[in-house]
């Protein structure tokens, strides 16, 4: 029997009962748009997925849909562990260690069916975000390329 574990991804995706509203309305946000793409997510079906009125999520994001995306995305670039390998001595000291150590978090991070359609997902609206594309240079790419530079 082949069982799957959960990566972070789909702990971001899925926080639980006690999570925040923000928490809750973030990660609502990203199963939707995994499932749907971002033009078949529509606020209200977002909004009846995070258990809060249509109203509360403009409220949190005024511009709408595209900055709650952005807000998906970001939150995703920023829990990806590979930003702290920079101020981890043990992989500055040694760049084979820094290197592996940057495999080790990518593989972890986006293993699973989720992370991979949450990639696939976001890689798909680059065009439409092209801030995406570049926080994610920003976020993920420039810290594993201090650890190699180093």
């Amino acid at each position: 029997m082949n069982v799957a574990t959960s990566s972070p991804v789909d702990d971001l995706l899925n926080p639980g009962e006690s999570a925040s509203r923000p928490v809750r309305i973030l990660a609502a946000a990203g199963r939707m748009f995994i499932e749907h793409g971002y033009e078949g997510a529509s606020m209200e079906e977002i909004a009846k997925a995070a258990a809060v009125t249509r109203q509360t999520l403009y409220n949190r994001f005024p511009e709408g849909k595209e900055s709650l995306f952005v807000a998906v995305a970001e939150r995703m670039w920023k829990a990806f562990p590979v930003m702290h390998v920079p101020t981890d001595d043990r992989a500055l000291a040694d760049p084979r260690n820094g290197l592996m150590q940057i495999a080790i978090e990518f593989a972890c991070f986006w293993s699973g069916p989720t992370a991979a359609d949450f990639l696939r997902m976001v890689f798909m609206e680059s065009r439409r975000f092209p801030l995406l594309a570049h926080r994610f240079d920003e976020v993920i790419q420039g810290p594993a390329m201090a650890v190699c530079r180093r």
